[in-house]
């Protein structure tokens, strides 16, 4: 015969088992370095706020970012300075972004911000923001290199895009532009 197993024990085990599942989840949808969402993460979320944002009639913009010389810095100073500084921008997008908003890394220096009932005039005002933490940060860390980046921001237009692969497909176009602007 079997001893029944006592609740409080029962319970114990459920929540350990929960925290296993959460551990998981968390390993295979955020960016190992970062602790930022990889695009694993990012896109189911992503379509989630892109599908609330339109029953709410909410604005909701896409900042992109793009860390110039981070294979100038892996060459020059060595994987460990490269870390150093993916991990200092994911760090200032941390602390100045709101806890809302989706952060991404995305590829070896690009990162994305999902600014939830944000309009794009907002999310520049945040973006150069940032810029200007990254500039202060850029003193104060006392590197050989600096945390410069190009970025963009494009608003999702609820009447011509209609889901994320559009809206990814305008920013790359739009980060092409400043790309070729920021030469």
């Amino acid at each position: 015969m079997e001893r029944p197993v006592h609740p409080e024990k029962q319970t114990q085990c459920l929540a350990a088992l929960v925290e296993q599942e959460f551990a998981a989840y968390s390993e295979v949808t955020t960016d190992a370095l970062t602790g930022l969402l990889n695009g694993r993460g990012f896109v189911p979320l992503a379509n989630f706020a892109i599908v609330s944002a339109n029953r709410r009639a909410e604005p909701l913009t896409l900042g992109w970012i793009e860390l110039k010389q981070i294979s100038r810095i892996y060459e020059r100073y060595g994987r460990a300075e490269g870390d150093v500084a993916l991990q200092a921008l994911a760090g200032l997008l941390t602390r100045v972004f709101r806890d809302t908003d989706l952060l991404l890394r995305h590829g070896e220096g690009a990162f994305g911000v999902l600014f939830s009932d944000t309009d794009e005039s907002g999310a520049w005002i945040a973006m150069q923001h940032l810029k200007e933490q990254a500039q202060a940060w850029d003193l104060s860390a006392g590197k050989p290199w600096k945390l410069q980046f190009c970025w963009t921001v494009v608003e999702f237009n609820h009447d011509d895009v209609t889901d994320l692969s559009g809206w990814l497909r305008a920013v790359d176009k739009r980060m092409q532009a400043v790309r070729l602007q920021d030469k």
